[in-house]
């Protein structure tokens, strides 16, 4: 109940600020919203799925004053920023629930800064966030969260090349998380050729790889022995070899690959550079469909796209308006806005009540029953299913 109250909140700023474009009290809605997400996030008791595991080992971290550097550096599976993070938290309090307060307010300000520095359509933008990745920022990946939003605070030093602020944010970025080391390398992403014989080039390779290369490709990665360190191989096996991912020509993978490859594609990266979107975001978007198509068949490189989603969200909701704005649409921009955004929406929303490996629990039941700090109770099928 409380995510559909959210949900609907978010719903009726869409059509008073986005679509109706009142200016009244705007921001103090948006920011309304982004606190009552933060408060979902720092309050929560047991809600979630890795949340249970960070819980359980926050106890073993030792305080600021007793940290050597061997024990800083020598962990294999915890990087130094996340170790250095919670001893400095474990100083003041034993208590989870200090950590749960940092994180949810600092990766829920990095999303909100973002989103209101790169779109005036901040409600939409904001929905696309709570359906794709509020679950998997908030309850999810603790220390991923700490990379992308390090990598947040990075974008405008990116966008206007200033490449030693950029440098400095994607090094704490990738001293929480391993896989941020793809960041090190984005800014060569800035040579890539963007104009109208390119973007359509690069949804015809796109499509190709995906029908002609990839089954083989997911294979080929199964059978190798991966190790790309110790943080990237934690589940990347077990992806593998999950049915989840295996590639298969069914009408169920080729409607997804058209879908994410046609409509997607051609929605926000080709209508988005017809309606003049920054060259860098369709740069970022295209990077995002590279990822999305490779984890169709070879999981784990949808941990790179955690950082580029939200860039390509934001270039979503521009096209989208650039579309209903057109004179051709003027009739019927309401019905054609609605239409647009539950197509976005169905895909992340029906994967909540997809079943998982445990018995055939939805994968909702990570997220719901929402608990509390205050209640402190515990949902005993959760605990099993997913601890």
């Amino acid at each position: 109940m409380l995510y559909i109250i959210i949900f609907a909140i978010i719903l009726c700023g869409i059509y008073r600020y986005d679509f109706l474009s009142r200016t009244d009290a705007k921001l103090g809605v948006f920011s309304y919203i982004f606190i009552l997400l933060t408060c979902v996030s720092v309050l929560k008791y047991r809600v979630g799925s890795d949340i249970l595991v960070y819980m359980s080992e926050y106890g073993d971290y030792l305080p600021l004053n007793k940290l050597t550097v061997s024990y800083v550096f020598d962990n294999a599976n915890r990087q130094p920023g996340w170790i250095f993070l919670i001893s400095i938290l474990k100083s003041f309090s034993n208590d989870f629930f200090v950590f749960q307060f940092v994180q949810a307010i600092f990766i829920n300000y990095a999303i909100s800064r973002t989103i209101v520095f790169n779109t005036k359509y901040i409600f939409t933008a904001t929905l696309f966030y709570f359906v794709y990745l509020y679950t998997e920022l908030n309850f999810e990946v603790m220390r991923e969260s700490f990379a992308v939003g390090f990598f947040l605070f990075s974008l405008e030093a990116y966008k206007r090349n200033l490449w030693f602020k950029y440098y400095i944010l994607v090094s704490i970025s990738f001293l929480f998380h391993l896989s941020a080391f793809f960041l090190l390398v984005l800014p060569v992403l800035k040579l890539l050729p963007i104009h109208k014989k390119a973007i359509w080039g690069y949804l015809i390779i796109l499509s190709l790889f995906s029908f002609l290369f990839l089954p083989d490709l997911h294979d080929t990665f199964k059978d190798m022995d991966i190790s790309l360190w110790a943080a990237l191989d934690e589940k990347a096996t077990s992806y593998l070899a999950s049915e989840k991912y295996k590639v298969e020509w069914e009408k169920s993978f080729l409607f997804k690959s058209s879908f994410v490859l046609a409509v997607s594609y051609w929605i926000s990266v080709i209508k988005g550079y017809y309606n003049g979107c920054r060259k860098w975001e369709i740069q970022l978007g295209i990077l995002y469909f590279i990822f999305e198509t490779l984890n169709t068949g070879i999981p784990f490189f949808y941990r790179f796209n955690n950082y580029i989603l939200l860039v390509y969200l934001l270039m979503l909701t521009n096209s989208i308006y650039a579309i209903i704005s057109h004179c051709y649409f003027v009739k019927f921009r309401g019905v054609l806005l609605l239409f647009l955004i539950c197509i976005f929406i169905y895909l992340p929303i029906n994967s909540y009540f997809t079943p998982t490996s445990f018995r055939g629990v939805p994968e909702y039941r990570k997220y719901y029953p929402y608990y509390t700090i205050f209640t402190k109770e515990k949902d005993l099928l959760r605990e099993r299913a997913f601890r």
